[in-house]
């Protein structure tokens, strides 16, 4: 009796395991891998900070990764499309399953290598007021309130208004831009030199010279209805997880003005 009792009991418990595998293998849908800084991830309220360089680190979904000033990381999702974000920047995993994979990128410059999607399946990254749809590509964006930045390498990415203000498609060798809920701006080439100097530099600064400089003031942009709460939502979790990363909200009836500073030490 006090053997079936123990089986019995066994079998239970690895009913228990298999009913919890789910949770197990969604706390390892991607990876971490810092180059070089210090990088904070936030999931479940809970944040951790990362200094050792080449360390690795598992993702779920629905974690907030934070990079500080001179730092590069790289996340490779468990489709092995891979995220490399630069200094000060904040994505969050939002959404990662076999059918769709969401980022939100509130804030910085992030470099995209998305395999070709097939069965439906869908990639998307969403900024404050910009929407970019990918079909397998390279590409690199750049966040900063209410103004979205997109580059193509490789492949092809559409760059839409979130508001639903117009969309363009950006092929190998072009850019565009989002101002507040204007339509994106019309593509422009990007030579080889003026490519490798964008991915090269963590500046915003560094688009100036494809002519897609960003306004020396926030950019406004109109919210129909729910956007405002749209915004504030994709900003909620993050605000508590900035650090000295700041943003200062002044809503007024029918517009939303973002600033963004930064300093060098974000994380203390």
């Amino acid at each position: 009796m006090s053997n079936r009792k123990t089986l019995l009991t066994f079998w239970v418990l690895l009913l228990v395991g298999l009913i919890s595998a789910p949770s197990l293998w969604a706390a390892d849908q991607g990876e971490l891998f810092l180059i070089r800084g210090k990088v904070k991830i936030t999931l479940g309220g809970e944040s951790k900070i990362f200094t050792q360089a080449n360390q690795t680190t598992p993702l779920a979904q629905g974690a907030q990764v934070q990079t500080a000033e001179d730092t590069r990381a790289r996340v490779v999702l468990y489709s092995s499309d891979t995220v490399e974000l630069y200094a000060n920047s904040l994505v969050k995993l939002d959404q990662l399953n076999q059918k769709n994979t969401r980022i939100d990128l509130p804030l910085g410059k992030v470099r995209f290598t998305v395999n070709p999607q097939s069965g439906g399946r869908r990639f998307q990254v969403r900024t404050l007021n910009a929407v970019l749809g990918v079909k397998g590509t390279d590409f690199l964006v750049q966040s900063i309130g209410g103004a979205t930045q997109a580059m193509d390498i490789e492949g092809l990415v559409s760059l839409a208004n979130a508001q639903g203000g117009g969309s363009v498609d950006l092929g190998p060798n072009s850019a565009s831009q989002v101002l507040g809920n204007q339509p994106p701006a019309k593509p422009v080439k990007v030579t080889k030199e003026q490519q490798t100097a964008i991915l090269a530099q963590d500046e915003a600064e560094s688009w100036d010279q494809l002519g897609l400089s960003l306004p020396e003031e926030a950019v406004p942009f109109e919210v129909g209805t729910g956007g405002i709460d749209e915004a504030l939502d994709s900003l909620k979790d993050v605000r508590e997880n900035l650090g000295s990363l700041k943003d200062t909200l002044n809503v007024t009836d029918r517009e939303l003005k973002i600033t963004v500073t930064t300093d060098n030490e974000p994380f203390e």
